[in-house]
């Protein structure tokens, strides 16, 4: 449990120094992200990446707690965010001035996405364009991705000569958005 201290109270700068020494030692010591499984089969966890004088550690955390899932804009440079370090008991404060940025999962999902489509790894990247569809549908960027990457796969599959797959790919495309400008023309 959190105890909650008036916003006037102040640590000293031991604790302040303890606290962030303490914090990058968990970092530093913990592996941040789980390579033995993809993404998209992980549980939620968000990236508090801090900042240069913190080795730009990268801590993972369980999903924080911003209204509707969306970061502000910029990241506040008073008070601390509370998070809940994956490998850490309790809850933590983390000053907002030593964060750098924040990556939550659903941004996480959709950057892999986008990596694979960009790649031509079509396959791979619907593994997480379907994590995205299910659990994520209204995350912003998600729809325009995957359509751009039903669109060039369709067309790598045309010039490939698999013309009947290029057209399933965009009557699926078409299915989930009829109005694309320039579908009509997606395999010129």
């Amino acid at each position: 449990a959190t105890v909650k201290l008036p916003s006037a109270v102040l640590p000293t700068l031991h604790h302040r120094r303890l606290t962030s020494w303490l914090l990058l030692s968990a970092a530093v010591m913990t592996p941040c992200v789980r390579a033995e499984e993809p993404l998209f089969l992980q549980p939620p966890t968000d990236l508090i990446v801090l900042d240069r004088a913190n080795a730009s550690s990268q801590l993972e955390a369980f999903p924080l707690d911003f209204p509707d899932r969306r970061l502000p804009n910029p990241l506040p440079r008073g008070g601390a965010l509370k998070a809940r370090l994956l490998d850490a008991a309790g809850e933590v404060e983390i000053a907002y001035s030593k964060i750098e940025r924040i990556v939550l999962f659903e941004e996480r999902l959709l950057r892999a996405a986008q990596e694979h489509a960009a790649k031509k790894e079509f396959g791979a990247a619907y593994d997480y364009f379907a994590r995205l569809d299910r659990d994520y549908p209204a995350w912003p960027g998600f729809s325009t991705a995957f359509s751009s990457a039903l669109r060039a796969e369709a067309l790598a599959r045309f010039r490939g000569g698999e013309e009947d797959y290029a057209l399933a790919l965009l009557h699926s495309l078409f299915d989930r958005e009829p109005k694309l400008p320039g579908l009509d023309r997606a395999v010129d």
